[in-house]
């Protein structure tokens, strides 16, 4: 994807010739973070805007009508395109998983939570030792707290002898020139002491792996941790938002009754139309996935709850503080019933038109809510007590159309 006036030169079908805006002209490092993140805000804009296009053009009449399957949507981004890739998958959900090639976070939305599995892919000085200048610290920083509010599976792998080039095509380009005998100068430090040609296989086995698992359900070896393929990889499944250690319960295909007792358990329900009762689950802490199905799920608190495919209900009893993620379908979240929660649920995909807020037994009227904004999120407030949070909404396009009370 090339993003105009960002690019150092993006030539047009008329014949127009663009090149990069003087923004990028920085000389020091405040003016730096400041244009980076800029154009970090802008590439996730573009990426949205070819995913809208891609869209209509689906949905249209031409040649490419029906043909794209755009449900199955993954983001991979090199250097500042890598912090694009995150900074767009926390902005829209269309974008089911990401991999961040060897580039800092420098992302807008630094204190929230990733619901998408990601990747970094780093080179062999990455991240090296204990980064002692500011701005190196500050990234450290950032990408610390973003991986511990990542709350869907997170990976890391470095691979050795590469640089960060080493994810581009510029070394295979430069090595092909430097063996047919042309000095390449100072540009010979571009080349890493891995051969570029197998760089490249180790980068493209682990994205297909990742994208195969997250987009096409097809487990690998790799993403298990195994490097017997490539030794040069320092693999490492990331310490998110999400509990290790935990418990393992599955359900079948039939329709399935799953109580949650105690604490700490993944939750797979399976096909299906399941209930799934976590209210009782003590501390929480638990990963719930409804899989296919019209789903009714009764949260608890302090978990992670994905409804995937299907039609489905959550109701908050007394816990709270969980993050919610409907999934596919239309979806009811009934953030209150016949009494508030301890503390407020986050719903990370609600969508207007689709999915329906529910509040039960409050003796209450649409009136009597309040909905204001937090930054990019909207939250849903009765007589001052915190409700939900919806992630990405603006609280101006809310409506009573969006909620049924009761």
């Amino acid at each position: 994807m090339k993003h105009t006036y960002d690019s150092t030169l993006s030539v047009f079908h008329d014949g127009r010739i663009i090149g990069q805006s003087p923004v990028f002209n920085v000389q020091n490092e405040a003016d730096f973070l400041k244009a980076a993140r800029q154009s970090v805000g802008v590439r996730a804009e573009d990426a949205q805007f070819v995913l809208d296009e891609l869209e209509e053009i689906n949905a249209g009449e031409g040649i490419l009508s029906r043909k794209l399957d755009l449900d199955r949507v993954g983001f991979l981004g090199y250097s500042l395109g890598g912090a694009t890739a995150a900074e767009t998958l926390l902005q829209d959900k269309r974008f089911k998983a990401g991999i961040n090639l060897d580039g800092s976070l420098l992302i807008n939305r630094v204190d929230e939570s990733l619901s998408q599995p990601f990747m970094f892919m780093n080179s062999d000085l990455f991240g090296v030792g204990t980064p002692s200048d500011p701005l190196s610290k500050e990234l450290n920083e950032i990408r610390e707290s973003f991986i511990e509010n990542m709350q869907n599976d997170g990976y890391q792998l470095t691979i050795d002898d590469t640089n960060h080039q080493s994810f581009s095509d510029i070394p295979i380009f430069l090595n092909q020139l430097k063996n047919a005998g042309v000095d390449l100068g100072d540009l010979e430090n571009f080349i890493a002491p891995i051969e570029p040609e197998r760089a490249t296989t180790i980068i493209n086995d682990y994205t297909v792996a990742f994208f195969d698992k997250y987009l096409n359900n097809e487990d690998s070896h790799l993403l298990a941790g195994d490097n017997s393929t490539y030794p040069e990889v320092t693999f490492e499944l990331l310490e998110t938002g999400v509990s290790t250690n935990q418990e393992t319960v599955f359900g079948t295909v039939e329709n399935d009754v799953i109580e949650v007792e105690n604490s700490n358990k993944i939750i797979f329900a399976g096909k299906g139309d399941d209930l799934i009762d976590a209210s009782t689950s003590g501390k929480g802490d638990n990963r719930i996935y409804g899989g296919q199905g019209d789903d009714v799920l009764i949260l608890g608190k302090d978990s992670r709850v994905f409804g995937e495919a299907g039609n489905d209900g959550f109701f908050t009893t007394s816990g709270g503080n969980n993050i919610v993620t409907g999934g596919e379908g239309a979806d009811q979240f009934w953030i209150a019933v016949a009494e508030t929660p301890d503390g407020t649920n986050t719903i990370t995909d609600f969508t207007i038109g689709e999915d329906v807020i529910g509040i039960a037994g409050l003796g209450i009227g649409f009136e009597d809510i309040s909905i204001t904004q937090q930054e990019d999120n909207s939250l849903i407030a009765v007589n001052g007590m915190s409700l939900g949070i919806l992630q990405g909404i603006d609280a101006n396009v809310l409506s009573v159309d969006n909620f049924a009370i009761v």
